[in-house]
């Protein structure tokens, strides 16, 4: 199984509330069935060229802050009800341990 076909079964399950796709090669199609099935969505990518596509869902270039994450992803949970913010910041308390890109590590 792929990534791709990985990451669209879990979007089929139920069990995603909040997709952040990095652009790729599978990005935009993941993207799109995740917001087909109503799920809040941020992109990320490193190319400039994605960013001028947008009306995707919220686009974030890379490489960014977690404090800007963290922004992005209450703002995209917090039209998601009451529970919004509660699920935004488990997000990021899962998020928290993983090493984000950086400028000066060169990744894109």
């Amino acid at each position: 199984m792929t990534q791709a076909e990985e990451a669209s079964a879990h979007l089929r399950c139920g069990i995603v509330d909040l997709a952040i796709v990095d652009v790729g090669a599978h990005g935009l199609r993941i993207a799109r069935e995740a917001m087909t099935n109503d799920i809040p969505t941020i992109l990320i990518s490193g190319s400039p060229v994605i960013l001028e596509i947008g009306a995707v869902g919220d686009v974030m270039r890379k490489p960014f802050s977690l404090t800007l994450l963290r922004a992005n992803i209450e703002k995209v949970m917090s039209g998601r009800g009451r529970d919004g913010a509660a699920e935004a910041e488990q997000a990021m308390d899962q998020l928290a341990p993983m090493r984000m890109p950086s400028a000066r590590s060169g990744s894109a």
